[in-house]
């Protein structure tokens, strides 16, 4: 259980057993990983579609959109929103245990958090759109 009490510090530990508890929370997570992988196979494809030098398998969500400004013209909005939402999905992703720790119960809440995880998730949406919606209409390198 969550400490309750004003300015209690939360434990990193109790946090995460009371988030696996959360269905909600869980699913929320879940969407977010779906949509983020989603939105990397989108713009691996449409690096691959417009890059003239080889994309690499492997390559990061970052190095993907380094490729892919590189490449071909990306409105300011568009890269900053893009940006933004790979920053967010990593912290979700790969600091969320370091990030978690040392709340307070003032500091910490759950439904915010879900808010954050749905949003991104709908973020992410949208650009995998943007990008599915090019990868859809003819296309011939002019090399």
């Amino acid at each position: 259980m969550i400490p309750t009490q004003p300015n209690d510090s939360i434990d990193g530990q109790l946090l995460f057993d009371a988030l696996a508890e959360d269905n909600e929370f869980l699913s929320e997570l879940g969407s977010l990983l779906l949509a983020a992988c989603k939105f990397e196979a989108a713009l691996h494809q449409y690096a691959i579609r417009h890059s003239k030098k080889a994309v690499q398998e492997k390559a990061t969500l970052g190095r993907l959109l380094e490729t892919i400004r590189n490449s071909t013209y990306l409105a300011p909005t568009l890269d900053e929103g893009m940006t933004f939402a790979i920053q967010q999905r990593n912290y979700f992703v790969h600091n969320l245990s370091r990030r978690l720790s040392g709340y307070t119960t003032d500091d910490f809440n759950l439904q915010q958090f879900k808010n954050r995880l749905r949003g991104l998730s709908s973020d992410l949406a949208f650009f995998t759109q943007l990008f599915k919606r090019d990868l859809a209409l003819p296309y011939s390198r002019e090399d």
